[in-house]
């Protein structure tokens, strides 16, 4: 089960969302290609990137609790807080989330939705 946030973490405990990020591991090799299911936890509306188009920044938990994070203009994608999405996505690199470092995150890029 995956720990929704929807605008912040006010809605559940910081405990109980550690415990599902202390499983997230780094998965597959950059450019990599994935048919994936994601459960969005939290997306950012960026009016005015520094590059690009305005959208989305998106954090979701694949099914094996994996933590991804991706910027997308898709506003089915950036308005599904809460919702499980089907997409297929490149890994684009491996590190941690910018809010803790002890939790592993895939980068990725070229998602769609399926």
């Amino acid at each position: 089960m995956h720990i929704f946030l929807h605008i912040s973490l006010e809605k559940q405990t910081n405990e109980q969302f550690q415990n599902v990020a202390k499983k997230s591991k780094h998965f597959g090799n950059i450019g990599d290609k994935f048919d994936l299911s994601l459960d969005i936890i939290s997306a950012k509306f960026i009016a005015s990137p520094k590059f690009g188009n305005p959208g989305y920044m998106v954090n979701a938990f694949t099914e094996d609790d994996n933590r991804v994070s991706f910027f997308t203009i898709k506003d089915e994608i950036g308005e599904g807080v809460g919702k499980t999405v089907k997409v297929t996505a490149k890994v684009k690199s491996h590190g941690q989330c910018w809010s803790d470092d002890s939790m592993k995150e895939t980068k990725l890029n070229y998602v769609k939705l399926i």
